[in-house]
């Protein structure tokens, strides 16, 4: 009887109705079920989950790209800051640009009910921060995972950056943001100038090709002559002004030389088979090309020590900079294509002089066994040492008491040290930045390789020219008195000496196929590494979704 009473005044109760979610709530529940609104967003989902889902915890989920009637400004400025990433040959579909156009639209849609404006501009507010979060961290360290890359590079290890999509949320403008978090040097503004040029001619329909044929040089004329000048005209090397005509003469002879030296090529002033070659590779190639070392470009550490040594690989090429100015300049030896160089930067801590040579085991077995097993006076001539035990444990071996005859490669149990001297491959010098690479500078006895045109020769260690010189400048950096005369007397001691800096130098070895020069031109260099297609694939990575918005195929 109870029961029967209370339901009836139950029924006498009027009806309130369910509370509304807010979009505050609809922004919570996409971050913690994203599935709920993928279809709202075309099929596209986050980058960032877990990160927004925190950052959205500590404004109580509050939006800061839209109200409860429509798209804030700021929404718009973030779209044209996606929209302006391809100028720095990114694409914009990597950062939901379809699906927030799309998600836009949708809010102009007719008949629609506040409960679904209100769940699209939830969607909105999250691919907005999404969008923010994965750009911002891609022009501030680079597109491409350097550990994904083989060799692995180094790299800037990525940061928080919640603090700075909370200041886009509470009204600082997120096109100058993101904007900031480009590198702010001539250098890639230049770069990123180069691309547009390019893309520029592509659009233009490209430059006519140079019809296949013999070799052009000074006195030649005709039609593959005009299309010669036209490329030099196009490329900058050959003013309009002296491009009248179809033939070959000092100004087009000057001008073919100096593209010729700014791609690493025999600067001779005659276009043969390399060169033409060179000239006819396609705008989209050049595109691409300056895609991959823009991205490179951005991985590098910001605000770089004004002192510091660049090593590019690819140029075979080091440069001392000494407060911003070049102080000194010296060819390279880089490792074998099998043996590469990795990418990474660091710190020169100390020095060494008259340096003994560790062998490494891979060394060791591949390349001085053989040889001691063909000559047992071998290792006695070229003065090395053989040694069993590490550290405190380490005890020299008698060489005639090792049949070295029955030893392989996986059964060596020694490890070899040749002393300084002459034969030591390090040379005079080595210039040390512990690493896990277990790379480091160092001079060479064999000079005369300096003179190849790839100085592609070591293990993964850097041979570098006048090594002595850059030894003194590196002293004098540190504060040393009379650095040439200490380096000197270091080395006619003979023996192996340590001379720490107290201030160490900060190192980067980059491996740049492509860069402006301070003249404004645009450099390439053979990429004898075969490294720009595993980073331009890396750079036009798949998405992990299936856009289904547009026909978002990558736009290079």
């Amino acid at each position: 009887m109870f029961l029967r009473r209370a339901a009836a005044l139950l029924l006498l109760l009027p009806v309130l109705p369910l509370k509304a979610e807010t979009l505050a709530d609809y922004v919570r529940q996409d971050l913690q079920t994203p599935a709920a609104f993928t279809q709202l967003a075309c099929g596209e989902q986050l980058y960032a989950q877990a990160a927004l889902a925190n950052i959205y915890a500590a404004r109580k989920d509050l939006p800061g790209w839209v109200d409860d009637r429509d798209a804030l400004p700021a929404a718009v400025k973030m779209l044209d800051a996606i929209r302006e990433s391809r100028d720095d040959g990114l694409q914009p579909p990597d950062y939901h640009f379809h699906a927030i156009n799309h998600l836009l639209d949708s809010l102009h849609a007719p008949d629609l009910s506040a409960d679904q404006r209100r769940r699209r501009l939830a969607a909105l507010e999250v691919m907005l921060s999404d969008a923010f979060i994965t750009l911002a961290g891609d022009d501030r360290y680079g597109r491409v995972d350097p550990e994904k890359l083989n060799p692995p590079a180094g790299g800037v290890r990525r940061g928080d950056l919640g603090p700075n999509l909370q200041a886009a949320l509470n009204g600082v403008d997120p096109q100058t943001l993101i904007r900031s978090f480009l590198p702010q040097t001539p250098e890639y503004a230049a770069m990123r100038a180069a691309l547009a040029h390019y893309r520029a001619l592509r659009a233009g329909g490209g430059i006519p090709a140079i019809a296949p044929g013999a070799a052009l040089r000074d006195g030649d004329q005709g039609e593959r002559v005009a299309a010669l000048i036209a490329h030099l005209v196009a490329e900058g090397d050959l003013p309009a002004v002296a491009s009248k005509g179809t033939r070959f003469d000092s100004h087009v002879q000057f001008a073919l030389k100096q593209y010729q030296a700014r791609h690493g090529l025999n600067s001779d002033g005659i276009a043969g088979a390399k060169t033409l070659e060179l000239l006819n590779r396609p705008a989209a190639d050049w595109i691409n090309l300056l895609r991959v070392n823009l991205d490179r470009l951005r991985r590098l550490p910001r605000n770089p020590p004004a002192t510091r040594l660049v090593v590019n690989i690819a140029d075979f090429h080091a440069v001392l900079l000494v407060h911003g100015r070049i102080k000194l300049a010296a060819k390279v030896i880089v490792g074998q294509p099998g043996k590469q160089t990795p990418e990474f930067n660091d710190w020169i801590r100390y020095l060494v002089v008259n340096p003994a040579w560790d062998v490494p085991p891979s060394i060791a077995g591949e390349e001085l066994l053989p040889d001691v097993q063909k000559d047992p006076g071998y290792l006695k001539r070229h003065g090395y040492e053989v040694l069993q035990g590490w550290g405190a444990d380490e005890r020299p071996v008698d060489p005639a008491s090792v049949d070295w005859k029955k030893l392989t490669q996986d059964t060596l149990p020694y490890h070899f040290r040749q002393q300084p001297g002459p034969e030591n491959p390090l040379g005079r010098v080595k210039f040390m930045f512990p690493n896990r690479y277990d790379v480091y500078l160092h001079d060479t006895p064999a000079q005369g390789l300096f003179g190849a045109s790839q100085c592609a020769f070591s293990h993964g260690c850097i041979r570098v020219a006048h090594a002595l010189e850059l030894a003194t400048e590196l002293l004098r950096l540190d504060g040393r008195q009379h650095p040439a005369q200490l380096l000197k007397a270091a080395l006619a001691g003979g023996k192996t000496r340590q001379i720490a800096l107290a201030h160490p130098i900060a190192i980067y070895i980059e491996y740049l196929s492509a860069w402006v020069n301070a003249t404004g031109m645009l450099e390439s260099r053979p990429d004898f590494y075969d490294r720009d297609p595993e980073v331009l694939k890396l750079l036009n990575g798949p998405f992990p979704w299936v856009p289904a918005c547009s026909d978002v195929s990558p736009s290079p």
